[in-house]
């Protein structure tokens, strides 16, 4: 009972974490969107499903459809009893929708703790269990995006149901086994409702019941059926919306395959770019170097537990380590496996020596971890750059600002739709603003035009805003026309300003600032960088 009571308070060490925070950048007077582009698309498709009268087609299938129903059933009940209420725009979620799915994100983030302690007390031993909790409770990726309304940790919660009923088949009794893999199943496909590659880790239970010995082929066959039963109930539009759903796979295939930008360009290839970038921050350098001590305990000692966890891991790391497109969100689903095996080493028979080197190792990792996530918290509770540069040129009394780029989610929100999820309505939105006057990133027939000295030089705005989000990755790549126009900016514009809001605590900075570059460069994966891009301002 010590264990299981531990294990609560590490779930509730984890809730608050997730919920420190959680009102960053929700949208305001000043504009209509959050600061994180996905999550307004989640919501606003969310608002269109209401589980309670059916209505469960979203139209919109570029993942599951199980994390928009969940919250639709939140949004919903919270409207009846009259807690919610509509936002000022139709169709566009308010700060209070956006605000309880993220509070549901929390709390299957925070979750996903019990799932891995109980998988872990039935692999390994409690210690074990409790050891993959708490450092999923502190992981800054996992703790960074529990705050989120997108599907990423939720679908990470989902799947960390399937690896405990599938450890659970595995050490069950004779009574237990057919149950526990239908259970298996069913949050499988739970999983691939809310993220569709999430569904992998389906392997885990055909290892389980590879691993039992029996192999009978109606066990099989039930945990298959679980699976396609849970992702039909989670993503109801495999039968409402097959084409829909089909537009939807395409579309994301399509997109991983094609790149993002200038985002991954020139980037290490994607196996070797998630561990040494990706995991790196997502877990912190400390408990990066246990997960590769345990990785390779695991290699020489081959356990039947290990190998289950092995069964979905290694299968999900090389999926996504064909994409071109490398988002430090995409490493979420191997934290529960990878942590779960850090955790085994506590049960790993040793010498009292080794065993006092690797707590430390684990206490270690583990205290690192917070002090990044504690860090990463506090750049959402301080001002956001991108508000104090928008403060700054309205006192300034800027008559007009010029954008390489933009303006988007990661400019100053000097118009209510800047930060729309689309960027070309979002430009747009632009021309209609008149204090101060905006010059998008527009040709003249309405179209993108990125870098283009021609209408720096026509439009002669008295400000340019840049954000890192838009130099960064063409500084790195040494793009043309991003160093040509940064180049112009200099002379012409001898005045600058930069907002930033480090990822610091305690007078420990855990961002490498290039202090080398033109512009400052933080060295966050991109999408740990949604909540303190660094904003510079050039002015006459």
């Amino acid at each position: 009972m010590t264990y299981h009571r531990a294990a609560l308070a590490v779930s509730v060490l984890a809730l608050l974490l997730r919920v420190w925070g959680i009102a960053w950048a929700l949208p305001n007077a000043s504009r209509l969107f959050s600061y994180h582009p996905d999550e307004s698309v989640v919501v606003s498709f969310s608002l269109r499903l209401n589980p309670f009268l059916l209505l469960l087609d979203p139209g919109f299938y570029n993942y599951g459809s199980l994390s928009l129903l969940v919250n639709a059933a939140f949004l919903h009940a919270g409207e009846a009893a009259g807690l919610l209420v509509s936002g000022p725009v139709p169709g566009i979620p308010s700060a209070g929708a956006l605000l309880t799915a993220r509070l549901v994100t929390a709390f299957l983030g925070a979750g996903t703790c019990l799932f891995l302690y109980g998988a872990g007390l039935r692999l390994y031993s409690a210690s074990a269990g409790l050891a993959a909790a708490l450092l999923y409770a502190v992981a800054p990726l996992a703790v960074q995006h529990g705050h989120f309304a997108t599907v990423d940790v939720p679908a990470t919660f989902w799947l960390s149901g399937a690896l405990y009923f599938a450890a659970r088949h595995l050490k069950a009794d004779e009574n237990g086994r057919t149950r526990d893999l239908f259970w298996a199943g069913l949050w499988s496909g739970l999983a691939a409702a809310a993220k569709y590659n999430a569904g992998l880790v389906l392997l885990a239970g055909a290892a389980a019941w590879w691993l039992r010995g029996s192999r009978a082929p109606r066990s099989l066959g039930r945990l298959v059926a679980a699976a396609v039963l849970g992702f039909v109930v989670g993503c109801p539009g495999v039968l409402l919306n097959p084409n829909g759903l089909l537009a939807g796979l395409a579309y994301e295939a399509q997109h991983v395959r094609g790149g993002h930008g200038l985002v991954f360009v020139d980037t290490l290839p994607a196996p070797v770019y998630h561990v040494l970038v990706n995991l790196r921050w997502g877990l912190g350098w400390p408990l990066l170097l246990v997960t590769a001590f345990a990785l390779a305990s695991a290699y020489y000692c081959r356990r039947r537990a290990d190998l289950l966890l092995l069964a979905f891991a290694v299968p999900y790391f090389v999926l996504i380590g064909f994409a071109q497109v490398k988002f430090a969100r995409y490493t979420l689903p191997l934290l529960p496996p990878l942590l779960l095996l850090v955790g085994s080493m506590l049960s790993i028979p040793a010498s009292a020596r080794r065993q006092r080197v690797e707590t430390v190792a684990l206490v270690v990792a583990a205290g690192y971890a917070l002090l990044f996530s504690v860090a990463l918290n506090l750049t959402m509770t301080r001002p956001d750059p991108r508000d104090r540069a928008a403060a700054f040129l309205r006192s300034a009394g800027v008559a007009s600002v010029g954008f390489p780029t933009g303006p988007w989610y990661y400019s100053p929100p000097l118009g209510p739709l800047l930060a729309h999820p689309r960027p070309d309505l979002a430009q747009k939105s632009a021309l209609d603003i008149t204090a101060p006057r905006l010059v998008p990133a527009l040709n003249g027939q309405g179209g993108p035009v990125e870098w283009d000295t021609g209408l720096l030089l026509r439009s002669a705005p008295a400000a340019v805003a840049l954000s890192e989000f838009e130099y960064a990755d063409a500084l790195r790549v040494g793009h043309a026309p991003a160093r040509e126009y940064i180049g112009m900016l200099t002379p012409r514009y001898p005045n600058r300003r930069t907002f930033a809001n480090p990822v610091e605590v305690l007078g420990i900075r855990f961002t490498n600032v290039d202090r080398d570059a033109s512009l400052p460069v933080q060295h966050l994966p991109h999408d740990m960088l949604y909540t303190n891009p660094t904003q510079v301002i050039f002015s006459r």
